[in-house]
């Protein structure tokens, strides 16, 4: 076990989370949720900072309806590290404690796709945001983030902001300008509310 700010709780953490994925030009999030592991180690003696080293699988959807007739719907999925810096502090000497913690993200992309439906002609196309020859998509992102967490005995209680520093979507110089929006690209910010039991 470590001893944060003089509370024991469990270097393991198991996290579940709701969370919405915010994109440039979007005009709504996708919602979805969170889930992974994480890992607390000492880095400073005798200090209230810690390292945290997390592993999560972040997974949303929007769906897009134009008059009965037209429905769009956007899957988005990702394998996110997260690498934190948590100060620790009590509330009052009592068994709530509060953990600021800010640090990097590197996110491995594994789904981005559109799939519409045509209700009227009775057409569906599913198209990978990876696969159309005018984007440039990356299946690897990285960024910052920032959090805090209340923290009741093994209890946490969680809200975190992530942004991506690179571009997960940009429409390359080679395509039609009159069918895209030549150099128009994409970054991604995610916002959580998480839930974590230690151990």
């Amino acid at each position: 076990h470590a001893c944060v700010g003089g509370i024991y709780y469990g270097k393991n953490k198991i996290i579940v989370g709701y969370s919405n994925f915010y994109f440039d030009n979007a005009e709504e999030p996708l919602t979805g949720f969170s889930v992974g592991y994480s890992r607390i180690f000492d880095i400073f003696t005798g200090k209230p900072y810690y390292l945290e080293v997390g592993a999560l699988f972040q997974y949303g959807t929007l769906s897009i309806i134009e008059e009965d007739s037209w429905e769009e719907k956007v899957k988005y999925a990702k394998i996110n590290i997260p690498i934190s810096i948590i100060y620790s502090f009590n509330i009052g000497n009592s068994d709530f404690f509060i953990y600021p913690k800010a640090g990097i993200n590197i996110s491995y992309n594994t789904l981005f796709e559109s799939k519409c439906v045509d209700y009227e002609y009775n057409e569906e196309t599913v198209d990978s945001y990876f696969d159309i020859p005018e984007l440039d998509t990356k299946r690897f992102t990285y960024g910052w983030h920032i959090g805090a967490e209340l923290a009741y005995k093994n209890y946490i209680l969680g809200v975190n902001y992530a942004a991506d520093i690179n571009k997960i979507v940009q429409v390359k110089d080679s395509a039609n300008e009159e069918d895209w929006n030549v150099g128009h690209y994409m970054k991604g910010k995610t916002f959580s509310v998480t839930l974590a039991y230690s151990f």
